[in-house]
């Protein structure tokens, strides 16, 4: 059977139009319990129904939109016993990772690892950027446990973690924490060494101390 190519237009607009009602829950013109509705969207975009769709769809998969019960989606409110759940959920996951790396050592892995921690501490990175710099380096240590199951998890845990991302907000320190924590370095150093045991404690450490950086930054949201 032949498929017909797809366009490439709607994934553009789709992601388009993502970024833009994001954006406005970020800088706080959409604020949690205001509701969204897809075709008053597409008619302030000048977009059609499909797009919006997509990005409302994507948005309550990363646990940013939530279903209303009169139609459309509602700007979820910040749950800081989820943040907790999902952050121990990553300290487990990516824990076990590091330790698995550590006991496969594959030099093409633990130079991956290292090629992404030199790339996270280049210049001064934005919120975006420093989000996806960061997640880059957790991702290739669970990419160096060679189990394609434990990588398929990680990015479904990082894809929620976009809505705690948001809510959050992040000072120069703060951002400084995100790119070039000493927390990679630990890592990567008991990856090397081969040793499951420590690689397994620091990504846990590492991980955990993240909550903290989150939990503070809800705190100040919130007061």
């Amino acid at each position: 059977m032949t498929f017909e190519q797809l366009p490439r237009t709607m994934v553009r607009l789709a992601d388009l139009v993502y970024d833009q009602i994001f954006d406005a829950i970020v800088v706080g013109n959409l604020l949690p319990g205001e509701r969204l509705v897809q075709e008053a969207l597409g008619e302030q975009m000048q977009v059609s129904r499909t797009p919006v769709r997509d990005a409302l769809v994507r948005l309550e998969s990363e646990g940013i939109l939530e279903a209303s019960d009169r139609g459309g989606y509602l700007v979820r409110s910040l749950d800081r016993h989820e943040v907790t759940d999902l952050y121990h959920v990553r300290a487990a996951i990516e824990g076990y990772a590091a330790g698995i790396a550590a006991q496969r050592g594959q030099p093409d892995r633990i130079e991956a690892i290292e090629h992404a921690i030199d790339n996270s501490s280049i210049g001064t990175p934005t919120l975006e950027e420093g989000f996806e710099l960061n997640r880059r380096v957790h991702r290739s240590i669970v990419a160096a446990a060679d189990n394609s199951m434990l990588l398929d998890t990680f990015d479904s845990v990082w894809g929620r973690s976009q809505a705690f991302r948001m809510f959050a907000r992040l000072h120069a320190a703060e951002m400084s924490f995100l790119h070039a924590q000493p927390g990679h370095t630990d890592v990567l150093a008991a990856i090397r060494a081969g040793d499951p045991a420590e690689a397994k404690r620091a990504m846990e450490a590492h991980v955990l101390s993240g909550l903290e950086l989150q939990l503070a930054a809800i705190k100040e949201k919130l007061d």
